[in-house]
């Protein structure tokens, strides 16, 4: 990652989830039915590993890999170090899909 894309990706971090639940609406629309909301951040689960322009693309809107808990997550500008145990216990996970 150059140190450009790294200070996008920084910049993109620090969005809300509205934004980045409608720049995943916009960019990549084939993804939707994966995307869902734990607490205030955004993650995205898939059966199988994406093909690399999904990747990418996930990569410049600020998403970074969890291999702890197996998906793509966006903080939404609220990253406060790791939590202790799974926050979908805690918060639970609703479906980008299920939104108003």
């Amino acid at each position: 990652m150059t140190t450009e894309q790294k200070q996008n990706w920084m910049i993109q971090r620090k969005r809300t989830q509205t934004e980045i639940l409608q720049a995943l609406k916009l960019a990549l629309p084939e993804i939707w039915p994966a995307v869902g909301i734990v607490g205030k951040w955004v993650w995205i689960q898939f059966q199988t590993k994406p093909e690399a322009p999904i990747l990418e693309g996930l990569k410049a809107l600020g998403f970074s890999w969890s291999s702890r808990r197996g998906c793509w997550q966006h903080p939404c500008g609220n990253w406060s170090g790791g939590a202790k145990g799974d926050p979908r216990e805690r918060y639970g996970m609703v479906r980008a899909e299920e939104l108003k």
